[in-house]
């Protein structure tokens, strides 16, 4: 016998939103689509604290340049539109990276529609090149320094870093950019002193940082051990006569391709410390291993939504990340 077809779906409704398949066995794809649907069912409401947020992007020649005016525009976007204006909440944008290009482009401002923030986030970071380094010390001071000129008293303050993750100084005559005069400090000394100083210094300042991690040009994601504080007792190699560097020590996916581990004579080795860069906890890690950035961009929002936890020691240790 024969029956009619009912429709009757055996997942929960909008069935868009429940139900997904892959059509070959790479399986990365279904996994991430799988994930964020979880994580908009599990979103937080939003608290009514008004707040000042900083997103600070990286213009470092390491950036995939194929997704960095389309995905990371979209995550800059993502942030103002999970913002709530209505309590007074304000929202800045500035890159960092070559000495010229780590700046405030856009102030704090309230907005009652993004399309013009929208807009000037899409022309601001077309017309900001790839190049250079990853100079996260002179981006933690701007930063730091911006705050305390024009935050609001009483708001919430948090920064939002959108980077591939890799340290990288300057190279000439600024005060953290490194010369052969042996006046500023060398990588190792950048990544293991200069740049956790600052961030610390940020954080003591009371500004919750965040990290939003996307995959570099060769397609691999930040090392979340390097903002957490793992990296804790871990050590940095440098040859002090070219400044090539390998960033954990015996890990050669973290050198600089021509790093020579056998020339001794010129290589000297500094341990991580106090090595944190963000504020304690795994909602302050936040990395994507692909450019599919659905679950990045709720676990953003969630951030968003979320004051500081009350009595937080901005000076301990981190946690894993999320």
């Amino acid at each position: 016998s024969c029956g009619q077809m009912q429709h009757w779906p055996l997942v929960s409704e909008p069935v868009e939103d429940h139900a997904f398949s892959a059509d070959t066995w790479d399986l990365e794809p279904l996994v991430e689509r799988t994930v964020a649907a979880v994580c908009r069912s599990t979103a937080k409401a939003c608290d009514s604290t008004p707040r000042d947020v900083v997103v600070l992007v990286d213009t470092s020649e390491s950036m995939d340049a194929a997704h960095f005016r389309t995905e990371v525009a979209e995550l800059v976007k993502h942030v103002a539109a999970s913002v709530d204006f209505s309590t007074g909440s304000r929202v800045a944008l500035a890159t960092f990276g070559a000495a010229d290009q780590t700046r405030v482009l856009l102030p704090f401002q309230t907005y009652s529609d993004l399309a013009d923030f929208n807009a000037t986030v899409d022309e601001d970071l077309a017309n900001s090149p790839l190049k250079c380094c990853t100079a996260f010390a002179e981006a933690f001071e701007l930063v730091r320094k911006y705050f305390k000129a024009a935050a609001a008293p009483g708001h919430d303050k948090l920064l939002v870093v959108i980077s591939d993750g890799t340290p990288y100084q300057n190279y000439g005559a600024d005060k953290w950019a490194w010369n052969r005069r042996g006046r500023a400090p060398d990588r190792c000394q950048y990544a293991t002193a200069t740049i956790p100083n600052q961030a610390r210094l940020l954080r003591e300042a009371g500004v919750r940082v965040a990290l939003a991690g996307v995959p570099n040009a060769e397609a691999r994601p930040p090392m979340a051990e390097f903002f957490d504080g793992s990296l804790r007792g871990e050590r940095c190699c440098v040859n002090t006569v070219n400044n090539r560097a390998c960033l954990i020590e015996g890990e050669r996916i973290w050198c600089v391709g021509n790093f020579d581990f056998d020339d001794r004579k010129n290589t000297k080795c500094v341990a991580f410390e106090d090595a944190r860069l963000v504020s304690d906890g795994p909602e302050h890690v936040l990395l994507s291993d692909s450019w599919n950035i659905d679950g990045l961009k709720v676990r953003l929002t969630n951030l968003l939504c979320s004051a500081a936890s009350p009595g937080v020691d901005t000076r301990s240790t981190g946690t894993t990340h999320a």
